[in-house]
């Protein structure tokens, strides 16, 4: 299965291969730097920057205006409300708790940081995207880089929603040892070891490409959904 996986995964970077290049030009556009090397795991593509006064611009009109939309609409902190319909005290008391519970677990996940950034991602890139999940009995919230995320373009066209999706990270490898310590000898031998562009800054940390994959049930109550 890892190897099936790893084949599509080839695949469909290929497939996102303008997607990607598209989104690193919006991000140049609004930060005014150069983000063509970014791929920290083909060493070979990377090279030495052009000097950073190349991209600026005298006035940035895309990064104002992102900049604009992101501090007067990013700072709203909107958040789930439920409401009764003809309910009587219980009821209606009943859901202002579940109200204030639902607000205590956006304060805990730090949802009201993670919006800006997220709103942020919608102005610059094709999509912005907001990853939730739990650990044990805590629910935590990150925000995710567009490029991190492949799917099969083609299976979304008339769907609308892709029956698969895959993040693809890049995380130490202590990281990786920390959240999976039984499988500490398999992930330093596969650890890629990158040397950073100036030799004599020493090494970047072990770093493994990690995949996340999720894949919903095929039909309704079906129980072939994988995570």
């Amino acid at each position: 299965l890892g190897n099936l996986l790893t084949e599509l995964i080839l695949q469909l970077r290929d497939d996102h291969v303008s997607r990607h290049t598209l989104n690193l030009d919006m991000l140049r556009m609004y930060t005014q730097r150069d983000y063509e090397a970014l791929d920290r795991f083909n060493p070979e593509a990377r090279s030495y920057l052009p000097r950073a006064e190349n991209f600026r611009m005298r006035l940035n009109v895309i990064g104002n205006l992102v900049d604009t939309l992101v501090s007067r609409i990013g700072k709203a902190k909107p958040r789930p409300m439920y409401l009764t319909k003809r309910g009587d005290y219980q009821l209606r008391n009943r859901a202002r708790l579940l109200g204030d519970v639902m607000e205590g677990i956006f304060h805990q996940t730090e949802m009201f940081k993670l919006m800006p950034r997220v709103f942020q991602d919608s102005c610059i890139f094709d999509i912005a995207a907001l990853k939730v999940g739990r650990d044990g009995g805590d629910l935590w919230a990150e925000r995710v880089f567009p490029n991190e995320l492949v799917w099969d373009i083609e299976s979304a066209l008339f769907s609308g929603m892709p029956p698969s999706m895959h993040q693809i990270q890049a995380i130490p490898m202590e990281s990786l040892i920390q959240m999976y310590p039984e499988m500490e000898e398999q992930i330093r031998f596969h650890a890629n070891k990158l040397v950073m562009d100036d030799g004599d800054m020493g090494r970047e940390a072990d770093m493994l490409q990690v995949i996340e994959s999720w894949h919903l049930p095929s039909i309704h109550n079906a129980d072939d959904g994988l995570h």
